[in-house]
Parts: C-alpha cells; sequence; structure tokens
C-alpha cells in the first residue's frame, strides 16, 4: 500500500495518547501489547485522524440511528446517490 492507511476516530484523548505515547498516572494501566497503534504511526504505517461524531459513518454498522442518520451515512458510503 503506498502510503499511511488514514484511520479515523472520534475519541480525541485516544489520539492524543497514540501520537505523544506519553505515559502517565492516568495511563499506565495500559498494557504494552496496546500500543500497536502507537508502534504503526511511528513506523508510518497509519495516520490517525480526528473525526467528529457526527461525521462517522461506522455508526451505521455499530449503533441505533434515526432514519436520517441512516439516510446521510449510506449517502457518504456511496450506497445512494440521491
Amino acid at each position: 500500500v503506498p502510503g499511511p492507511i488514514t484511520l479515523k476516530s472520534d475519541n480525541q484523548g485516544a489520539i492524543a495518547l497514540a501520537k505523544s505515547g506519553l505515559l502517565n498516572a492516568r495511563t499506565k494501566h495500559i498494557d504494552i501489547h496496546y500500543h500497536f497503534t502507537r508502534d504503526a504511526i511511528v513506523k508510518g504505517y497509519l495516520n490517525l485522524v480526528y473525526c467528529p461524531t457526527n461525521e462517522m459513518a461506522a455508526d451505521i454498522f455499530t449503533k441505533a440511528l434515526h432514519r436520517q442518520k441512516v439516510e446521510y451515512f449510506c449517502w457518504m458510503l456511496g450506497l445512494r446517490s440521491d
């Protein structure tokens, strides 16, 4: 794959932790094998970016949504042309 893969997240705290890699009293409980994302960012395999919750198209697969949201996410995913 040419270039890093972009991964969108709506969790700004997780993005900050993955990008900085700083461990402190609030993050020391995270076991080392959960730092795969941080390693992938450092190696240039992954680009982690913020995506607002209202724009998170993956929610269509994980949450019960109102009809308007379902229609909007279907349009975002290319499942509808109108």
